[in-house]
């Protein structure tokens, strides 16, 4: 079972088409005007954001209510500015979270962010490293369908 570990309060970033998972890095690219306004209030502290999927990619100013309620706790590692009021952002997931309250001010999201501990696997070893080795294998057949998906 997962436990609270804290309960920060943390500017909300929707993401379209993307996922962030702890442990992971990954860039990319900031124009809306309120995701603007939520990565320079992440700045400003202590450069810890929330980061959420929204439920339809097609909305370009999501409510609270059209955002998916767990993402990941992530902190910004760079933030390089492109022509265009266009950022692009390098995050590293910290951990994964539940949105407790959002507040939908005016300028951004933020909101009450409850991170989960990671919790092992009691799965038998055997059964693990079978579970595993299918998995890559699916991605493997997966990435050479991909034609966009980066190497790495």
């Amino acid at each position: 079972m997962e436990k609270p570990t804290e309960f920060p309060i943390l500017p909300i970033l929707p993401l379209r088409g993307l996922v962030i998972f702890p442990n992971m890095l990954l860039h990319f690219d900031v124009g809306r005007k309120r995701s603007v306004a939520a990565l320079n209030a992440a700045m400003k502290q202590d450069q810890m954001i929330f980061l959420v999927a929204q439920q339809d990619v097609r909305e370009d100013e999501p409510d609270a209510s059209r955002l998916c309620s767990t993402g990941c706790v992530a902190q910004i590692r760079q933030v390089l500015q492109l022509p265009g009021d266009v950022y692009r952002v390098f995050v590293e997931g910290i951990s994964r979270g539940v949105t407790l309250e959002i507040k939908d001010g005016k300028k951004y999201l933020s909101g009450a962010i409850r991170t989960l501990a990671e919790h092992k696997s009691r799965a038998p070893k055997m059964e693990r490293e079978a579970l595993t080795r299918r998995l890559r294998e699916a991605f493997g057949q997966y990435a050479m369908v991909a034609p966009k998906l980066p190497p790495e």
